[in-house]
């Protein structure tokens, strides 16, 4: 296996990554940046990541940046740890990657318009978060409607994309949004809390506050 080192936050989307590593049991050296205090933009790590966002993988050296690019890398590595459904099909793994993208270039943008708005606008924060939680709508009935008789976004097992979903959500309801007329969403979102390694995140992220 490869030398993996981990760039990340506890509480950021970097938590989808962690959560990988735990179900790969992949053994990994741990890099906090702390973007509270800016030091995603400090010029030693913007030398590893000139993006200055967190998370980041290196791997024997080389940088991989951006989650769904990281989880897809992870999943290729070991395709029997369960990230993602195994496929031979073409088509069906490159749906996977569409979904992976999909979260990450349009959920979780409006997420980042609903819980941190500032960072869009110099400006009035009210119609930014206002224009977030519009088109959230819009996901949260596809969600409602996917998870309508099935456990998991792929069916029988859970897959990464329940983890960085359910992170999503997580973000976006600490700054108000209610899931409450979407039971199936509520369930999928509580079920993914009850999963043993995003529950192991979970615990280190709350040690590293303690």
């Amino acid at each position: 296996m490869p030398a993996l080192t981990l760039y990340h936050y506890p509480r950021a989307c970097s938590r989808v990554t962690v959560t990988a590593l735990i179900k790969m049991g992949l053994d990994y050296e741990s890099e906090i940046i702390d973007i509270t205090k800016g030091e995603q933009k400090s010029p030693a790590y913007l030398a590893i990541n000139p993006d200055g966002k967190v998370p980041a993988l290196l791997v024997d050296g080389e940088i991989i940046t951006q989650n769904a690019a990281i989880l897809t890398y992870l999943h290729r590595l070991q395709p029997t740890a369960g990230l993602l459904p195994q496929t031979d099909d073409l088509v069906q793994e490159t749906q996977q990657l569409s979904d992976l993208i999909w979260i990450a270039s349009t959920v979780h943008p409006m997420v980042r318009q609903i819980r941190a708005p500032a960072r869009f606008t110099s400006g009035d924060t009210t119609a930014v978060k206002a224009d977030g939680e519009a088109k959230i709508v819009e996901v949260l009935q596809r969600l409602e409607n996917r998870f309508v008789g099935e456990a998991w976004w792929y069916g029988a097992d859970w897959s990464i994309i329940d983890i960085y979903l359910h992170w999503c959500l997580n973000t976006a309801a600490s700054a108000g949004l209610a899931l409450d007329d979407y039971p199936a969403v509520s369930i999928h979102h509580q079920n993914t809390e009850t999963i043993p390694e995003y529950a192991e995140a979970m615990e280190r992220e709350a040690a590293y506050f303690a």
